[in-house]
């Protein structure tokens, strides 16, 4: 089998184990109401990441390749942590704003301003730099550093939260690894790229024509990330502000793990195809550039389905690995989680139209209309005390972003969707409601793990099968 395949699979193996730590260890020492201000908490630093930071890393991941064929990859990258660093000061103003819309659970504005400001800024800068050893092909660096990263972050948020069980110290651990493996891959980015570092090359960006293409890159992907924040996180200061930091504990966990699920498979995806998928893209013509995509999303779309449907039935079981006991019930969310990211990734995978064709703006009206559906129907069915429909109402807002941008990216490519594939793995996810039909009479560890043993062996015989014959020549290159 070809050895990135694997490295890669393995590397998302070890991100599935830790994650696994992570969820028991933190719900087993923190309390619902303190794992709802956890979320709380990461959805002011997502606000911040998605609205401000993210713009800049999108437009630096889509030129890397330009840049490091320039040899000035270093010196951009160093001019993109002095914009984090600025851009994360930016939490102290918005926690300001913020004490008077949510509760801080005790807590000063200023300590809160002051971990958003550490966790966004370290976060950023090592999200955005280990993921671009991957784009560049540094395969087993990426693999891991990141695990490293993860791994260390579950240490020192265990070791700070142990005697006090709380929220503040758990972010506290995280970031600390975040920063630490951050100036370990910045050294080893430095050593690996072998440029003469410029920091003078910045002063180019001054120049009209770059500066503009750069704000016309980035301001309809911010604009698009407020919406999507606000589809995707603005339920959690709501239901924080008018139902309580418990129920959002739940609501907040259901939908982490489904996050955190989706994205370990999503990011195995990407991260095989994403460094092909860019270079291919970089200086060729559009018709070129449609095919590479549309051959992208006709092998990704089919697997994206599979695994929503793999881990939203198997979720009744999932949560009594990944969660302590309190939590169990928060499998009813992880399942509607999964339809969330179904979204969520497919969306995704449309959006790099837009990039490809340096055209982000089409993005706009898709994202603004369902986030501002998204936020009409959680204020309302909170407020009416019908928290119970909180996740139709996020469902039905990612819902119309998908058909949104379904009509808006066919302006610009003509889009081959798979729909042979698609059906046959509907048909070879039947199986899987056994297991949902059947939640209540294997309890026991022994019978979870071996219902889950039995449905992930079957999720990844089916799932290889479509890979190889998808990626048959990929795979011999």
């Amino acid at each position: 089998m070809n050895k990135t395949l694997v490295l890669l699979s393995v590397g998302r193996v070890l991100q599935i184990i830790i994650l696994f730590l992570v969820s028991r260890v933190m719900t087993k020492l923190l309390s619902h109401e303190e794992v709802g201000f956890l979320y709380l908490l990461l959805s002011i630093s997502s606000y911040v990441g998605l609205v401000i930071m993210n713009p800049v890393g999108v437009y630096y991941t889509r030129k890397l390749h330009s840049w490091s064929e320039e040899k000035v990859s270093v010196s951009v990258f160093l001019l993109v942590v002095m914009f984090i660093f600025l851009s994360s000061l930016l939490c102290f103003p918005i926690v300001f704003i913020g004490k008077y819309f949510i509760g801080l659970n005790g807590y000063t504005w200023i300590s809160i301003a002051m971990l958003m400001t550490f966790y966004v800024f370290s976060s950023t800068v090592n999200n955005t730099l280990i993921p671009s050893l991957n784009i560049l092909k540094y395969r087993t660096s990426f693999v891991v550093l990141t695990f490293l990263t993860q791994f260390f972050g579950l240490v020192f948020s265990y070791f700070l939260v142990i005697n006090n069980a709380n929220a503040f110290y758990w972010l506290i651990g995280q970031g600390i690894s975040f920063l630490l493996f951050f100036f370990v891959t910045l050294f080893y980015f430095i050593y690996k790229q072998d440029e003469k570092i410029d920091l003078k090359y910045v002063t180019k960006i001054k120049d009209k024509p770059k500066r503009m293409s750069l704000l016309r890159f980035a301001y309809p992907v911010a604009i698009t990330n407020v919406s999507l924040w606000i589809l995707n996180q603005s339920y959690r200061p709501i239901i924080e502000r008018y139902i309580g930091l418990d129920f959002l504990g739940l609501i907040g966990l259901g939908f982490g793990l489904a996050t955190s699920l989706s994205v370990a498979f999503e990011y195995l995806l990407q991260q095989f195809y994403y460094p092909d998928f860019y270079k291919d893209i970089n200086n060729k013509s559009k018709d070129v550039r449609e095919k590479v995509w549309n051959d992208l999303f006709n092998q990704m779309f089919p697997l994206i389905f599979f695994v929503c449907i793999f881990i939203g039935m198997s979720s009744p079981f999932i949560i009594r690995i990944l969660a302590d006991e309190k939590f169990w019930e928060a499998w009813l969310y992880i399942g509607f989680g999964m339809f969330i990211e179904f979204f969520r990734m497919t969306n995704n995978t449309l959006s790099l139209i837009s990039q490809a064709e340096m055209n982000t703006k089409e993005t706009i009206i898709p994202y603004i209309t369902g986030g501002m559906i998204s936020l009409f129907f959680v204020s309302l069915t909170v407020k009416a005390g019908l928290q119970s429909f909180v996740p139709l109402s996020i469902i039905l807002g990612n819902a119309v972003v998908f058909v949104l941008m379904i009509y808006k990216m066919r302006k610009i490519y003509n889009i081959n969707f798979p729909f042979k594939n698609t059906m046959s793995i509907l048909l070879l996810s039947t199986p899987f409601v056994l297991i949902v039909v059947n939640r209540e009479s294997f309890k026991a560890l022994p019978e979870t793990l071996f219902v889950l043993v039995i449905a992930t062996s079957y999720f990844l015989i089916v799932a290889y099968n479509i890979f190889i014959r998808k990626n048959y020549k990929r795979l011999n290159n």
